[in-house]
């Protein structure tokens, strides 16, 4: 965490937005390299203010040094980050898995391991095999 993404960048992209809306208002639709300029010094001025800049600093702990800062709530991050179990393949893409309804995209974790993105993989296969099974059977049952 560095202060300028904590504090300075936030200050920036407020004030950004809000020359952005008051063009769009105004029904600017031209926004030539000049102007830009203009607007950025205006934007600089606003964002990059003395007290700015030593809150940047004080809230990532960097001065006066204050490691907790980042360490604690990296911690309390871990702690409370519980990783959902991305469940076994089923034994066989024939046999029916343990539920009806294809899993949801909550059960699954960001895959970080090979393992995991085959895993994965291997579920989307099957529910998308038997999905396509399902719509076969609902296809020959409106001929019957």
């Amino acid at each position: 965490m560095q202060p300028l993404d904590i504090t300075i960048f936030q200050q920036v992209k407020h004030y950004h937005r809000k020359i952005i809306n008051k063009a769009v208002i105004l029904e600017i639709t031209r926004f030539p390299v000049v102007e830009f300029f203009e607007t950025y010094s205006y934007i600089r001025e606003q964002a990059f203010k003395r007290d700015t800049i030593i809150s940047a600093f004080e809230k990532t702990g960097i001065y006066p040094y204050n490691p907790n800062k980042i360490v604690i709530p990296i911690r309390e991050k871990q702690q409370t980050a519980v990783r959902p179990i991305t469940p076994p393949p089923p034994a066989s893409l024939s046999s029916p898995p343990p539920s009806s309804s294809p899993p949801s995209e909550s059960q699954y974790i960001t895959p970080r391991k090979i393992t995991e993105i085959e895993t994965i993989e291997t579920h989307i296969l099957w529910w998308g095999r038997a999905a396509a099974k399902q719509r076969k059977t609902a296809d020959r049952s409106l001929y019957l």
